[in-house]
């Protein structure tokens, strides 16, 4: 299933509009029109200011004092009035909305993001997904919770002030006319301009973050090759590029600016020249008109008036550019959000029983991008409690076995068969994947404690357990032997060491121990084998009690010695006979005691048998055995140990 496409990297439009901002608010309609409404009270109060303004003028013409006093009261509640209606729309409706959008929106974005399949994350950026859901879910819900009800306040406000102007004086409103469509003008040409810019920021903000991303989790490799200096000037361009946008964008909202003040200046000008000459001259009116001539208190009371009534049309044209930008993060999330799911686990999926271990590939093909195929007509099978070995070059489609397995992708063709009756693709993955443990090339740990990382998505397991497989995986002592967490030895515990938020009885001590240190990000402060090794214990923990039907290796001791990995290979014995094993190595003094091995080159399998079998027939697999047991980098002890 291919995804939908997205038009508007490539026309520079976009599909957004306020409805689409609108279904941001979800769950806030009411906060949403109280403050609306407390918008159209706050409008109702700088209404007034018009008549008490021309009010105050004639009382001094006239010079009445209580005219004076009376305006004066009248004004100050005006602004008490306004100022009170403001806090409290800030303060109940606004400020709380706006950080409560936020959360469900970042919740839908990550909820997407890890229901997605592979295949989103080998064409995304990992700096644009963090970018969408970092700052474009701050700028879409702010235009949403903020300027939508703003955009509505300002129609109604210029509504309201265009029908008292037009009672006040048509004729000092008609001199003001030519200044609305000239703005508009404006506001439209840079929208046009400022929604491509938006958009190529936000993609160069991403760039950026990958880039920042990779410096940072790869800087150990950076610094052994003595690459600072390469790395630094990479990052440079992005940055300067990022400026470069952000530069024109800036550019172009500073030309707005002073081209809207200048507009507005014009009018003012334009008002007190034409309007002063009409007052001292006492010129008529056309008959049509509702008043027949202007008054002093008429046109001092027109020029604030004339700023209130300018302040929607700079508000529409200064939102163009925000509304491009939010446009453009909106853009970003609605691609994230509507991203076509191509492994889509069906409605009657099969929720699996505990499987006895039997893995069927059907003369299975598969290409992660078209026309260039992984793997070519593909036939294994696997019976339950034996061990299989894929052997091969690095690319020819060994590890891919593993992702189809787990359905990380969907496959193009063929199928997958698990216990002879259940395809892959008609059962539910949550209750298959729980009886598989895995050991990926890359082993990851969380930047959390060793017992939560060998726990990850279990309960309940008892330490017991958990201690038995990481002696059996050989990283038990090196645990052991790991200093506990000084601020938390042996005090009054809410939980305890991997009981997954159960609690400790009332009162008593919690002992701490190596297993509740902490491992940095991304485990960077073990060794490879020592992730490699929890990496192990995790896996044999899954579908605890029973242990894990199905248990996949990949390369699962390459940074392991020989002397460990022939150690744990002794300890997983017992436990390959309880579960179907795939084993993916280079070492072939693991790959000879499977009980069946293909061997794999260019995505197809070329040669398949017990290890006697295939060194009686002395063709790839012998060849290759040769060539690594005479290595003097290997060494014959790796080799031919038995």
């Amino acid at each position: 299933m291919e995804r939908k496409v997205d038009k508007t990297s490539s026309t520079g439009k976009s599909k957004t509009t306020i409805k689409d901002f609108l279904h941001l608010l979800a769950g806030n309609y009411p906060r949403w029109f109280c403050g609306i409404v407390l918008l159209f009270v706050y409008d109702a109060c700088i209404i007034q200011y018009t008549p008490a303004i021309e009010y105050l003028t004639n009382a001094l013409l006239a010079g009445s004092k209580d005219g004076v006093i009376f305006a004066l009261f009248w004004t100050l509640i005006i602004y008490t009035a306004s100022g009170i209606v403001s806090a409290v729309r800030l303060r109940y409706t606004l400020f709380p909305m706006g950080d409560l959008l936020h959360f469900p929106v970042r919740r839908r974005l990550v909820n997407k993001i890890l229901d997605l399949s592979f295949r989103f994350k080998d064409k995304e950026q990992s700096g644009d997904i963090v970018a969408a859901i970092a700052s474009d879910v701050h700028d879409a819900d702010d235009f949403a919770a903020w300027r939508i009800p703003e955009i509505i306040r300002e129609v109604v406000l210029f509504a309201g002030l265009i029908a008292i102007l037009w009672y006040t004086n048509s004729l000092l409103l008609i001199l003001l006319v030519w200044l609305f469509p000239a703005l508009v003008v404006a506001s439209l040409l840079f929208f046009k301009r400022m929604y491509p810019l938006s958009l190529a920021m936000r993609k160069q903000y991403g760039q950026l973050t990958s880039r920042i991303n990779e410096n940072i989790s790869g800087v150990q490799v950076v610094k052994s090759f003595g690459n600072e200096h390469k790395e630094i000037k990479r990052f440079a361009r992005e940055n300067d590029a990022f400026a470069s946008i952000l530069y024109k964008t800036s550019k172009l909202e500073a030309f707005l600016g002073p081209f809207i003040t200048f507009v507005i200046k014009m009018g003012f000008c334009m008002l007190l020249g034409i309007g002063g000459y009409m007052v001292l001259a006492s010129i008529p009116l056309p008959w049509f008109l509702p008043f027949h001539s202007i008054t002093v208190s008429q046109l001092i009371s027109f020029i604030p008036t004339l700023y209130i009534i300018i302040e929607p049309v700079m508000f529409f044209s200064m939102m163009a550019g925000q509304y491009g930008r939010a446009q453009a993060a909106y853009d970003r999330i609605r691609k994230i959000l509507e991203y076509e799911q191509d492994v889509v686990e069906k409605q009657d999926a099969v929720v699996l029983p505990d499987l006895q271990g039997a893995i069927e590939f059907r003369n299975v093909s598969f290409s992660y991008f078209p026309g260039t195929p992984t793997l070519r007509d593909i036939s294994i099978k696997v019976n339950p409690g034996n061990t299989v070995a894929l052997l091969g070059p690095t690319g020819s489609g060994k590890s891919t076995i593993i992702n189809l397995l787990l359905r990380f992708y969907d496959i193009n063709e063929g199928a997958i068969i698990l216990d002879g009756k259940w395809d892959v693709r008609d059962v539910n993955l949550a209750s298959f994947r729980k009886q598989v443990g895995l050991v990926p090339q890359e082993p990851f740990l969380f930047q959390l404690s060793i017992m939560d990382n060998l726990t990850y998505g279990l309960t309940g397991i008892p330490k017991d357990a958990v201690i038995e497989v990481c002696k059996i995986a050989k990283i038990h002592d090196f645990i052991a032997s790991l200093e506990p967490p000084k601020d938390r030895d042996e005090t009054p515990a809410k939980s305890a060491p991997g009981s997954n938020g159960k609690a400790a009885p009332a009162g008593t001590a919690v002992v701490r121990d190596g297993y509740d240190c902490i491992i940095g990000e991304r485990g960077v402060t073990m060794s490879g084998g020592q992730r490699q090794r929890l990496t192990l214990a995790r896996a044999l923990l899954r579908n605890w009690p029973n242990g894990p039907r199905i248990l996949v290796l990949d390369d699962a001791t390459s940074s392991v010695d020989v002397d460990t990995e022939y150690e744990i290979l002794q300890n997983l014995k017992g436990i390959f006979k309880q579960c179907t094993t795939i084993l993916i190595t280079q070492r072939l003094s693991t790959v000879r005691n499977a009980d069946y091995i293909y061997v794999f080159d260019a995505g197809r399998v070329v040669e398949e048998g017990t290890h006697h079998a295939l060194m009686e027939k002395k063709q790839i697999y012998f060849q290759l055995y040769d060539t690594i047991t005479r290595s003097p980098a290997t060494g014959l002890k790796g080799g031919t140990r038995p």
